[in-house]
């Protein structure tokens, strides 16, 4: 057994170092260093006794190695360190390169980034550019059912005119609106008869157009049929309106008496609604004179309402 000069541990015969403190032990060829004390009083009186230098001590991480390694050599043990250092380097290497300390994978991290910005930017514009074409569609989308919107109103402004327009040989005019949907006009070369819808007797007609020779303004008829008025077609041919005063011809017996609603009906077209027949009809004597001249108005309301819509061809 050797025991260590530092710490007094026993350690086997083919140790190096001790197992305790790691001191190196003796060879077994060299014997143990003896300490021969000196008489400093018997030598020089002024010399300063020079101390016993132990030997160094290893630090406690070579001494764990020392003692794990039960006494491996001195070169074994630094190769063995020089070892872990460079496995420990190679580790940290690693780890800073997959952190992206050395621009590994942060390099691609940051392109990916670039890559990621510009996609977004491209997607943003994408999105923006779609909802741009979105409304431009939906602005063309709402003219064109604006257009179409406005052609089907003068499609039908169209299919109106054409449906209460007249028209005869020499001349044509329009229906007063009063009288849309509530008469008949026939048609006969020149002659255009207006009937009420509701009772459309040829004998009883709401008025009756011609074309007459002659241009020289003048009245024809009497209280109970008259002219309403006239249009010049040319120097010796005009355009004449010609109704029955319904009410008068009541109060005069000259017609053989229908039913009042028919003769209401025929007023109230004849004058637009602003005379009453059974009114009218009493306020008008048996010699056709009217009290309250109501019978005059069929004449004005057919002036300005019929006769002025009538043109030449």
């Amino acid at each position: 057994m050797k025991n260590c000069t530092n710490c007094g541990t026993s350690n086997t015969e083919d140790s190096k170092f001790c197992f305790s403190c790691g001191t190196p032990l003796p060879s077994q060829s060299q014997p143990a260093e003896t300490t021969i004390p000196v008489d400093l009083a018997v030598s020089d009186p002024t010399a300063i006794p020079t101390p016993l230098i132990p030997p160094t001590s290893l630090p406690s991480t070579q001494k764990g190695i020392d003692n794990a390694t039960n006494g491996i050599s001195g070169k074994h043990v630094v190769a063995i360190a020089a070892g872990l250092l460079v496995v420990a380097t190679a580790i940290g290497e690693g780890v800073s390169y997959a952190t992206g300390m050395w621009g590994g994978h942060g390099e691609q991290s940051a392109s990916t980034q670039r890559e990621h910005h510009a996609s977004a930017q491209k997607s943003g514009s994408a999105s923006t550019h779609t909802k741009q074409q979105d409304n431009s569609n939906k602005a063309k989308n709402d003219g064109n059912v604006k257009d179409e919107s406005k052609n089907t109103k003068k499609q039908q402004a169209s299919e109106d005119i054409a449906q209460y327009h007249v028209t005869a040989q020499s001349y044509e005019f329009d229906l007063p609106k009063y009288w849309r949907d509530r008469v008949i006009a026939q048609v006969d070369g020149d002659t255009v008869t207006i009937l009420s819808k509701t009772y459309p007797d040829t004998e009883n007609p709401v008025c009756t157009i011609s074309v007459e020779s002659g241009t020289l303004t003048y009245s024809g008829g009497d209280v109970a049929t008259s002219i309403m008025g006239y249009v010049p077609i040319s120097s010796d041919h005009h355009v004449e309106v010609w109704a029955h005063r319904y009410p008068a011809l009541a109060a005069m017996g000259g017609i053989e008496l229908k039913s009042d609603e028919e003769y209401t009906d025929l007023t109230d077209l004849q004058s637009g609604g602003t005379v009453d027949f059974i009114t009218a009809r009493n306020n008008t004597d048996a010699g056709g004179e009217s009290s309250d001249g109501a019978i005059f108005i069929i004449d004005d309301w057919m002036k300005n309402n019929l006769i002025s819509a009538i043109t030449v061809r």
